[in-house]
């Protein structure tokens, strides 16, 4: 089993990539982490591969801190955006020597390799240098040597999101193999479509910091944040509050009320058509839009008392 627990990693010129993230993945279990474009999907790859350690929490697999095991020793199979192979190599030979680091015996090496790329359609490449393949070979290349391990972590970083034409072709493609690996699967995306396809959980993530956590129907049907609802619904419009206003809100610290109560913004949600903000004391408004004014961009009621962010620029209509 894979637990990750109150993860935060920052980077040596002080932004933070993730923050405090925290799940579990069990034995034959698949998680998908989906997140846009620098939501912090390979930094938490790069981290459950040892490959960059935590500023804070832990990462342990099978109860053991993955950072406390030698890295001959992990039995990750992690593949990356770019795979990491050596462009002067033959595929013969990128299949084959990670088998030959393992001490396997020369005419089972040969037969192994030959079965793989069988498996994933590259035999007729076996002689081929890695420098002359197209990109989708090049994704079966990666999958036909990470199925020659039997692992106790599998990785993958949105390797998809390198193919333009071809993206839904090759991941449904590898689909049927991605479904039957055993070992627990962490497979990053910015696609939902692939999120929900493959996986039994999915976390959403933005600029490293978590915003749900679910099955694809729990999360299609009840996204807890405004971004996740945008995330996963790109074509629904948002019924109570425009798109300039609900970003407008999601930039605010607070808000105060013509009587001079303030409150601190955590949040703002979507539900059912409805937005509604949160705040630090844990009380959720509906916001509602107003006709445009040049002293407040939106507005929030409850009761008889009105709670205004107000902008210092006249508000664009």
């Amino acid at each position: 089993m894979l637990s990750v627990r109150n993860l935060s990693i920052d980077y040596l010129y002080g932004v933070r990539a993730i923050t405090d993230a925290s799940f579990y993945v069990q034995e034959n279990e698949k998680l998908a982490v989906l997140a846009p474009p620098g939501g912090g999907k390979t930094t938490l790859f790069k981290c459950l591969a040892g490959l960059l350690k935590p500023t804070a929490g832990e990462c342990s697999l099978s109860g053991n801190n993955i950072y406390a095991i030698k890295p001959n020793a992990r039995n990750i199979v992690a593949i990356g955006k770019n795979n990491w192979f050596l462009k002067h190599q033959t595929v013969t030979h990128a299949l084959e020597y990670p088998l030959k680091l393992r001490k396997i015996p020369h005419d089972k090496r040969k037969q192994l390799v030959l079965q793989a790329a069988h498996d994933f359609r590259i035999l007729p490449l076996l002689n081929d240098l890695i420098s002359q393949l197209y990109q989708d070979d090049v994704i079966r290349l990666a999958f036909a040597r990470a199925s020659l391990r039997n692992p106790d972590l599998f990785l993958i970083d949105d390797v998809f999101s390198t193919l333009t034409n071809q993206r839904s072709e090759s991941f449904f493609e590898l689909l049927p193999f991605m479904k039957s690996i055993n070992a627990p699967l962490v497979f990053t995306t910015s696609s939902p479509d692939e999120a929900f396809t493959l996986c039994d959980q999915t976390v959403i993530m933005n600029f490293g910091i978590t915003h749900q956590i679910g099955t694809p129907t729990e999360i299609l049907s009840t996204p807890q944040t405004l971004f996740v609802d945008k995330l996963v619904h790109p074509f629904n419009s948002v019924q109570q509050i425009d798109e300039n206003d609900s970003q407008y809100f999601m930039s605010c610290q607070y808000v105060e009320s013509d009587s001079g109560t303030t409150l601190v913004v955590k949040d703002v949600i979507y539900n059912a058509g409805t937005a509604y903000a949160i705040f630090d004391n844990n009380i959720k408004l509906r916001l509602e839009t107003l006709p445009p004014k040049q002293i407040y961009t939106i507005a929030i009621k409850s009761g008889s008392q009105s709670f205004y962010a107000y902008s210092t620029e006249k508000r664009r209509t």
